[in-house]
């Protein structure tokens, strides 16, 4: 039979087993809070679109080049419309000084329109806000990244005509600027046209259809929009005397 164990001897053993327990647990946490990813929260990238312009327009069948700019924490650059027309991988890009990365996403438009396109950076399962890209793509004679359009045998410098996108359905198209004559037809939505003169109110433009058929259209009424347009381009498109 074992001697009995002095009960001094046993309790300092119990002492030294709970001071060695309890310092097991303060290391444990000392090393939780001493790791980086547990206090730093994750956060997606950014992404800035530097070119072009938003209502920019181009001609059909085209190549336009979209300049970007990221943080440096991105790798994949998208471009939407709404759904994926076109990805980049940036991994490997050049960080600036400014710790920001500069891309180029391509994209060759097939028909004409108005296009509503986004941009996305991303960096694994994060992904930046999408910026939105508005482009009006017209037919050959638009200059591109411009708000313009140049007569033929014209010089390409100067702004002469505008491009617009009809924006409602059963828009009427008229002989005269004013709904005191009955209508030519109706604008199909979406359909594309060149803008020749406007009212000097700005109220009613007149253009020429794709058909080549010309007469005006109502550009807006009671603040809503009815024919697209760049702003700037129409201010510089001489008002039409029409008596």
């Amino acid at each position: 039979m074992l001697p009995e164990m002095p009960n001094r001897l046993f309790l300092v053993i119990a002492a030294l087993v709970m001071a060695l327990l309890a310092c097991s647990i303060d290391l444990g946490g000392d090393d939780e809070a001493d790791d980086p990813d547990a206090d730093t929260p994750a956060t997606p990238p950014t992404v800035t679109i530097i070119s072009p312009q938003n209502m920019a327009q181009f001609p059909v069948n085209q190549r336009i080049d979209i300049v970007v700019e990221t943080s440096a924490d991105a790798t994949l650059l998208q471009l939407l419309n709404p759904d994926p027309i076109g990805t980049l991988s940036i991994s490997g890009a050049n960080v600036s000084e400014a710790g920001t990365k500069t891309a180029t996403l391509n994209w060759k438009p097939e028909r004409q329109g108005t296009y509503q396109l986004q941009v996305i950076a991303s960096t694994g399962e994060l992904s930046s806000d999408p910026i939105p890209l508005t482009l009006i793509i017209g037919d050959s004679s638009v200059v591109p990244g411009s708000g313009s359009t140049v007569v033929p045998g014209g010089d390409p410098a100067s702004t002469t005509t505008c491009v617009g996108t009809v924006v409602i359905a059963s828009l009427n198209f008229r002989s005269e600027p004013n709904t005191d004559n009955d209508p030519l037809g109706k604008f199909a939505q979406n359909e594309v046209v060149t803008i020749t003169g406007r009212t000097v109110s700005g109220d009613w433009y007149q253009v020429r259809r794709p058909n080549g058929d010309t007469g005006w259209g109502a550009s807006s009424r009671s603040g809503n929009v009815y024919i697209q347009a760049d702003a700037t381009c129409i201010a510089n498109l001489p008002p039409v005397d029409v008596g």
